[in-house]
């Protein structure tokens, strides 16, 4: 099992690695780009083993439900559609989950996984921790703010507790943990960031996110790209250095 995750994660980071911009050079010279990215990707598809595990039949209607679920919400999803959008027959799906409400936890891990990998083509656009905060942060506010997006269709549905289960939840929390101090790490290494503690800085954003996903509606100026990398900047920023000192001089 850990062996495919580590192939799939490696095919994934493979098939992104392609599109990197040629104006990548200008970026700080210690910091590896590709191999940021690369690490993002590994462990965003490392996490959530129960889709790793599941043949590409039962992901095809795992990624069909999370659509249908996100274009016509969940009330109007039906199996049928969910099993002509996989290509499979509706007794295919219902012997492989049973029910239309047993989707939505695979759909919203599938939906966590496809936000991560927006957010890592982000960070092909960032020059540094800080402006790659600031280009993940913004590319997570337009996700959330965008009708599309399967938390924002669940969040009016019957399936609403189901949503609420899966953001506060345990594993959720540490999915998330995991995956941000990895690409934390990696710029400790680079000497981008100083010594502090990965896992608890990770889990401030992952909380932070957590509470957009449940209710985006407040007076944060986030209804834009750049005002949202202006809230980054501001406001979240300073967590990449806990510590009192000046910030490392290529930071930036």
């Amino acid at each position: 099992m850990t062996a495919h995750r580590e192939d799939r994660a490696a095919e994934q980071a493979a098939d992104t690695s392609g599109g990197l911009p040629s104006s990548a050079g200008s970026l700080s010279p210690s910091f590896d780009i590709d191999g940021t990215v690369a690490e993002f990707l590994a462990a965003t598809a490392d996490s959530w083993a129960d889709l790793t595990a599941m043949d590409s039949r039962s992901r095809r209607i795992v990624d069909a439900a999370r659509d249908c679920f996100a274009e016509v919400g969940f009330e109007e999803t039906t199996m049928v559609r969910i099993a002509e959008l996989a290509g499979v027959g509706v007794a295919t799906v219902y012997r492989r989950f049973g029910t239309k409400s047993a989707l939505v936890r695979y759909a919203l891990m599938a939906e966590s996984q496809r936000v991560g990998m927006v957010m890592a083509e982000a960070v092909r656009r960032s020059a540094g921790p800080v402006s790659a905060l600031a280009e993940m942060f913004a590319a997570f506010v337009g996700e959330a703010n965008s009708p599309r997006l399967l938390t924002r269709s669940l969040r009016v549905s019957s399936a609403a507790d189901q949503l609420t289960s899966f953001v506060t939840g345990d594993e959720f929390i540490a999915q998330g943990r995991g995956v941000v101090a990895r690409f934390l790490s990696h710029w400790q290494r680079c000497g981008e960031l100083g010594d502090f503690e990965t896992e608890v800085v990770a889990e401030l954003f992952v909380r932070l996110t957590m509470s957009f996903i449940s209710n985006p509606r407040g007076v944060l100026p986030l209804d834009d790209a750049a005002a949202a990398k202006q809230f980054a900047r501001r406001f979240l920023a300073p967590l990449l250095f806990p510590h009192p000192g000046a910030r490392p001089a290529n930071a930036e």
